[in-house]
């Protein structure tokens, strides 16, 4: 169900472009639409039916030919150089012992970092690291986590580059699923984005109290070079509304950390094609908004998104490894993330006057002559 009728378009990014315009409901109709005349073409007269295929046709090349030019004749501009770390924790040990899955966390990502540059050398974690979601599976703020947080200021130090990771921090009552970026200072107070929309049945169920504390609003943090970024926690990738929200503040590029082994290490009756379907998200996101994107998983995938949707699988799953990609973005906005498409209400009123006409049209007199209705 997290799969919009649009969505699969990301595969073909040219028939994709229209997001920037009208977002991934607007496709969603576009979809629609060609569906229904589909439909409509099967049950009419041959003369007809064809007519409507070649409408069909006809919405697509055009759709696909504008987004190809869209891709040809955009100029992004470079934003960050990011380091994205896939630490590779097994499935079993994150969710054993919560002492032996934070010592296997820290030292799976210590293998994975790239050994310190040369003293005359550019840092080697560039303008920021990524690390994926619960990389330290514990808090990260508030008392008794001294040795803790000098650990991870230490990866800064040696990267040369601020640290975003997935970690909890400390709510009342109950921590929640955030986004630390730490840097070298262990004292200082690192910016934290929380975790805004939660997994459905997993960490909120409707009607029972949330599982993990829910952030109040989405936050914009900082990369080594002063630009944004977007923290986008798993599941809020899954939504035009935090991602929008982030890059109206100011963000530059999207940063999407997620902890997916669940969905390809579980056993084999509960795997479904989840784990190869999230990234999607982000892709769409990238061309809604016009902005660059990284990806980075525990056990992948870890990918990089361009502003107009091209993906790149850049490390294998379930291996550990790291890599530095560049990250760029348009220079200008997009019309959706200006909302300059106000899509929803319209669509929802066309909506319930077509089922109105159709429902009239359904119950006029003699429509279906010689059928029994007693």
């Amino acid at each position: 169900p997290w799969m919009g009728m649009a969505l699969p378009l990301v595969g073909i990014p040219s028939l994709a472009q229209g997001a920037a315009v009208v977002g991934e409901i607007g496709l969603a109709l576009m979809v629609a639409a060609c569906g229904g005349w589909v439909a409509q073409a099967l049950r009419a007269p041959r003369e007809r039916g064809l007519r409507a295929l070649v409408g069909v046709a006809a919405v697509v090349l055009l759709a696909s030919a504008a987004g190809a030019v869209r891709m040809a004749v955009v100029a992004p501009e470079p934003v960050a150089r990011v380091l994205l770390v896939q630490p590779a924790v097994p499935l079993a040990v994150k969710r054993g012992d919560p002492a032996v899955a934070l010592t296997a966390s820290l030292e799976a990502v210590e293998a994975a970092l790239p050994p310190p540059a040369p003293p005359v050398a550019p840092p080697v974690g560039g303008d920021l690291v990524v690390l994926p979601e619960t990389a330290v599976p514990t808090r990260l703020d508030g008392d008794g986590v001294g040795a803790l947080r000098e650990r991870v200021a230490g990866w800064a130090r040696r990267m040369g580059a601020p640290i975003a990771v997935g970690a909890w921090a400390e709510g009342p009552g109950r921590g929640g699923n955030a986004v630390f970026v730490a840097g070298g200072d262990p004292e200082a107070e690192w910016p934290v984005s929380w975790k805004v929309r939660l997994v459905p049945g997993v960490e909120w169920t409707a009607g029972l109290p949330d599982g993990v504390a829910r952030g109040t609003a989405p936050q914009v943090l900082a990369m080594g070079n002063g630009r944004q970024f977007a923290p986008l926690v798993c599941i809020e990738a899954a939504g035009a509304s935090p991602a929008r929200e982030l890059v109206r503040s100011g963000a530059e590029i999207l940063v999407n950390v997620t902890n997916d082994a669940w969905l390809a290490e579980a056993p084999w009756w509960t795997r479904t094609a989840a784990f190869h379907q999230h990234p999607a998200h982000l892709a769409m996101r990238a061309i809604e908004l016009g902005v660059g994107g990284v990806r980075v998983g525990n056990n992948g995938r870890t990918e990089t998104v361009d502003p107009v949707g091209v993906r790149s699988l850049v490390l294998p799953a379930h291996v550990p490894g790291q890599i530095s990609v560049a990250v760029e973005r348009l220079p200008d906005e997009t019309p959706f993330t200006r909302g300059a498409v106000p899509f929803g209400p319209p669509v929802l009123f066309l909506t319930i006057v077509g089922l109105g006409l159709l429902g009239r049209r359904g119950a006029a007199p003699g429509r279906d002559e010689g059928v029994d209705r007693g």
